[in-house]
């Protein structure tokens, strides 16, 4: 196999790879576009591993909040008595809420999209010793047709009594094919007072697939058809820019193989052709002026002599 035909293969083979890999991305507490409200003037306070930390009290023990297991080392709080709303703009096809967990009472909250699809959820209080979980799904809505969504996250009475949401961030699906994808990496703890090991919390989910509701085990389950005519449009519009995006680097790479063989091909037509400059000239025998015999050089004086 040819040089450019491995350059060939292995750029069409990198293609679907680059679409699955942005398929998510992820909308940091700290991002500008994320708009909060609250009755509070401390509420939604971002705190980080530079802008300090909210302390824990338990059994006369000072247990800080640990910011740097957060994505993006960085948490935004707030308190049901505040009456807290994050609004979190995104485009794409799905959006996941990820909280700290942490306190002593657990979380109950809800989310919407763009007002017509909501679901609320719960997580229970974190464990000790630390009394913080980090990166624990909240809530999800997923299965939305591509376009601009706005979503709405609000903190509600747990157990009818004040609690608190310690926002850390959001994961967007930006794809309409649905693909197994993995949370960032989570650091390691910086105290003492991290739990060591991994706690599974339950996450609501909704899918905007077809109009059902369904109630089981605490866990709701809602769906809703998306009959749009802008969000059709969009979805056609996001159709149309994948195949761009995939039929560019088709024809940049069928463009660069194409230059390759006719520059290749050129190079071997050189080499066979022979320049001027190296072909030798003919030789020419030039003839030497012939001798006389002595009987004309006889004759050739005596008409001298008589002149």
């Amino acid at each position: 196999m040819y040089a450019w035909q491995r350059f060939c293969l292995g750029l069409f083979a990198s293609l679907p790879w680059t679409s699955l890999v942005a398929a998510e991305f992820y909308i940091d507490n700290a991002n500008l576009s994320v708009v909060y409200y609250s009755m509070g003037n401390a509420a939604w306070t971002q705190y980080s591993t530079q802008l300090g930390t909210i302390t824990l009290n338990v059994n006369n023990q000072s247990i800080p909040v640990d910011a740097g297991m957060c994505y993006d080392e960085s948490y935004s709080p707030c308190m049901t008595a505040d009456e807290c709303q994050a609004q979190i703009p995104f485009a794409g096809t799905g959006i996941t809420i990820y909280v700290m967990n942490a306190g002593f009472q657990g979380v109950n909250a809800s989310l919407s999209v763009d007002g017509a699809y909501s679901v609320n959820g719960t997580i229970p209080p974190p464990t000790p010793p630390s009394y913080q979980t980090p990166r624990v799904s909240l809530l999800a809505i997923q299965s939305l047709a591509y376009a601009y969504h706005v979503a709405t996250l609000s903190i509600l009475d747990w157990d009818a009594g004040d609690t608190s949401l310690y926002f850390d961030y959001a994961q967007v699906e930006d794809s309409n094919i649905q693909t197994t994808t993995s949370q960032p990496s989570t650091p390691s703890p910086a105290n003492t007072f991290s739990s060591a090991s991994p706690v599974t919390m339950s996450t609501s989910i909704v899918n905007a697939i077809a109009t059902t509701r369904e109630t089981t085990t605490g866990t709701t389950t809602a769906a809703a058809s998306y009959t749009s005519a802008s969000s059709s449009t969009a979805s056609g519009c996001s159709h149309c820019l994948r195949v761009i995006e995939i039929a560019v680097p088709c024809v940049i790479g069928a463009l660069l193989v194409t230059g390759v063989i006719l520059y290749l091909k050129l190079r071997r037509a050189k080499a066979k052709q022979p320049t001027d400059s190296c072909i030798p000239e003919p030789f020419v025998a030039q003839r030497s002026p012939s001798l006389l015999t002595p009987a004309a050089e006889e004759k050739a004086r005596l008409r001298a002599a008589q002149s």
